[in-house]
């Protein structure tokens, strides 16, 4: 698995405190991932329609604030930018470090910092090979976009651990292909990978071509926004268990709000090589 972003990906949203360009700066300093910089707004009506693409570019080239983000022309561009580099991890199975976030957008609403739904449209592409797509989302903030764009849908099944919050009212119960597993806060490691565990049974049975994971990481234990314990290894773990279990992973960078967002993108893309590596060489 190699990580696909791009220093333009900083070019948005600039002076937030949360969901700002610091969370990937470190990453982008060091330069280990693969610059990917090919977009275009085609593909975005996979998922949206194209009265809704049209009233965010207005937005964006009107500067207005929306879903917690103030807009700016660029911001536009880097949307689109996240999308395409969500589709080419999809094709490569590849990690995309990418912002704006995605999983809270819906086909024609914006919230949470999200735009576009990154995944989705991703996962739609899948589909449309005529590939079976399994979704985990280990944000810790249920994925109600993404949810709400596939349920229904018996090509795709959508699992979800998140926290229980007071201002989201989704993901409180599951349906024939969205399993929903929400937790009460402090939730510590032991309990959320017992819910991993949960899920990853789910996806077996379910039997897909291809894992798509969407990839946050506000459940890291220093993350403000949220009451998780976990640890840099244990995305790690996460990421070494969906690979032993299946042979096409792609991955979508969510939320995670701290200064150790790359840390975890390389725990959980070296528990994904571990056992890639291992299948390739034998060894």
């Amino acid at each position: 698995m190699k990580i696909f972003s791009s220093k333009r990906f900083l070019e948005h949203n600039t002076d937030s405190i949360v969901e700002g360009p610091k969370r990937l700066e470190v990453l982008l300093d060091t330069g280990a991932y693969i610059d990917f910089n090919v977009y275009s707004d085609s593909l975005l009506e996979l998922i949206h329609t194209r009265d809704y693409v049209d009233r965010i570019r207005r937005a964006c080239y009107s500067r207005q604030t929306l879903a917690q983000v103030q807009l700016t022309p660029t911001s536009f561009e880097v949307a689109c930018l996240a999308v395409s580099t969500s589709v080419e991890a999809a094709q490569q199975s590849g990690f995309a470090a990418v912002r704006p976030p995605g999983h809270h957008a819906r086909v024609e609403k914006a919230a949470g910092f999200c735009l576009f739904n990154n995944i989705a449209i991703a996962v739609q592409t899948l589909l449309n090979q005529g590939k079976r797509v399994a979704i985990l989302d280990i944000d810790g903030h249920h994925g109600d976009g993404t949810q709400s764009i596939f349920d229904g849908n018996e090509h795709v099944l959508y699992c979800s651990i998140h926290q229980e919050v007071h201002f989201m009212d989704t993901g409180k119960t599951s349906t024939p292909n969205c399993f929903n597993l929400l937790l009460k806060p402090p939730i510590d490691e032991g309990i959320y990978l017992d819910c991993t565990e949960k899920c990853l049974r789910q996806m077996i049975a379910f039997s897909p071509d291809v894992v798509a994971v969407s990839a946050g990481f506000d459940t890291f234990k220093e993350d403000t926004l949220l009451d998780f314990s976990l640890h840099i290894e244990t995305y790690q773990q996460i990421g070494l268990e969906l690979a032993l279990s299946f042979d096409n992973v792609f991955a979508v960078l969510e939320g995670g709000y701290h200064n150790k967002v790359m840390e975890c993108i390389v725990s959980f893309v070296s528990g994904v090589n571990s056992v890639y590596t291992r299948k390739v060489t034998g060894f």
